[in-house]
């Protein structure tokens, strides 16, 4: 049987790139080999500089490598949008709001990989409830059932 193990970014320095993940995205480390960290989500960084004593060509693992995102949920979306501004990181776009109207951010990370933010689709559904709308019509805005919006209200 074969089964995804990590999803690898290529990255500068690799002290930074571990520091920003575990920092602002609660990335824990579950292997650490020196050059490749591989955190318990399946996330994993290489240091780029250690591909050439791998064998690998820099140009051979790094090109073709747009049209990828990585997905994070919170439950703070300003506040983590804030932080990460504080230091810099360049936005794709601000939070704006999905059509169903999670709330979500794009940045890139260090090394320029694309990270979407949502918020937990269950803060969502609880802003919608406390602004008003009831489980019917979040459901419908899902595109869930009501049983489902209720789970989420009860987290």
């Amino acid at each position: 049987m074969t089964k995804l193990a990590y999803t690898i970014l290529v990255v500068e320095d690799l002290e930074r790139a571990r520091k920003f993940y575990e920092d602002y995205f609660a990335q824990v480390v579950e292997v650490d080999m020196g050059k490749l960290i591989g955190f318990e989500s399946g996330l994993a960084l290489w240091e780029k500089g250690d591909l050439a004593q791998s064998g690998l060509d820099d140009s051979s693992v790094l090109s073709g490598r747009g049209g990828m995102e990585l997905e994070f949920h919170t439950e703070n979306i300003e506040e983590l949008h804030s932080r990460l501004q504080a230091i810099g990181v360049k936005m794709v776009h601000g939070v704006r709001s999905h059509p169903w109207q999670q709330k979500l951010f794009r940045c890139f990370d260090l090394d320029g990989h694309c990270i979407e933010v949502d918020e937990y689709l269950w803060a969502t559904a609880k802003r919608l409830a406390q602004a008003g709308q009831n489980k019917s019509e979040i459901a419908g805005l899902f595109g869930v059932t009501e049983a489902m919006v209720e789970g989420m209200l009860s987290k």
